[in-house]
């Protein structure tokens, strides 16, 4: 009889990582009351953005919190206008989908409600404890988790594919300094990759960093920034065009600095 052959680099990785997820889920146990009691002192006196609602950070959801097809994590405001015109865009070709948006941050909470109002329904993003995920994922209900650019929580992703939940990482950013930070985490940051379905990148740089830290590169596409892919250029295009003309006429050149960063605009100028 033919046994399988047992591959002992591989049994020794999926242990290694199961072991490093167990100590990190342990230590949202311990982290747990502390965060709690931080939450109850900021409520009471008043703080912004610490209110009920908020208390889903704890898995204490809104008795109108509903199933959803999608549940949708952004972090705060920036993540949630990035993608808000592709979930418009979604809405009007599949009018009954439902989504679920979860922010971290209450100014991205309140941007949900000014782009989507009633369009969606918004919950805060559970701590990453195995036990608030778990009860996140059996109350919506999502046949689809997409997290945008960043955010990679384990226990997240992990209880999502026990579920049999499709997760894409969308408009992902992996910089240098971020690959070098996850390069850290060895074996826990691929077992938790691994899980994930279909991550689109923002630019060839960041699929390259994912391939670098073990990503499978048949998951790894490159699509560009959304934030750009999906604007409505047109007003701008009609001043650039204005622009240029103007230039054509004068006899004068355009320079163009992109997508730069400090110092790098001093620089151009």
């Amino acid at each position: 009889m033919n046994y399988p052959t047992i591959n002992q680099q591989e049994v020794s990785q999926t242990l290694t990582y199961r072991a490093m997820k167990l100590v990190y889920s342990i230590l949202w146990y311990f982290l747990l009351l502390p965060l709690l009691m931080i939450f109850v002192i900021k409520m009471l006196l008043g703080k912004s953005g610490y209110t009920r609602a908020r208390l889903s950070r704890f898995a204490v959801f809104k008795p109108t919190l509903k199933h959803s097809n999608i549940l949708w994590h952004c972090v705060s405001v920036g993540e949630v206008v990035c993608v808000t015109p592709l979930i418009k865009r979604l809405q009007n070709e599949h009018p009954d989908l439902s989504i679920t948006i979860t922010t971290t941050t209450a100014t991205g909470a309140d941007q949900v409600s000014k782009s989507f109002g009633n369009q969606v329904q918004h919950c805060y993003l559970p701590y990453d404890c195995g036990w608030l995920m778990r009860r996140l994922l059996n109350r919506i209900k999502p046949k689809v988790l997409l997290i945008t650019e960043v955010e990679l929580w384990p226990n997240l992703i992990s209880t999502a594919k026990q579920r049999n939940i499709n997760t894409a990482i969308i408009n992902a950013r992996m910089t240098n300094r971020s690959a070098a930070s996850y390069a850290k985490l060895g074996r826990f940051f691929v077992g938790t990759a691994a899980q994930i379905d279909w991550i689109s990148t923002q630019g060839n740089q960041d699929k390259q960093n994912y391939e670098r830290l073990g990503v499978n590169p048949t998951k790894l596409v490159c699509n560009g920034n959304i934030k750009f892919e999906l604007q409505d250029t047109t007003q701008r295009n009609q001043h650039l065009e204005h622009q240029a003309q103007q230039a054509h006429e004068q006899g004068r050149c355009i320079i163009v600095a992109a997508s730069t960063h400090d110092p790098e605009e001093q620089m151009a100028i």
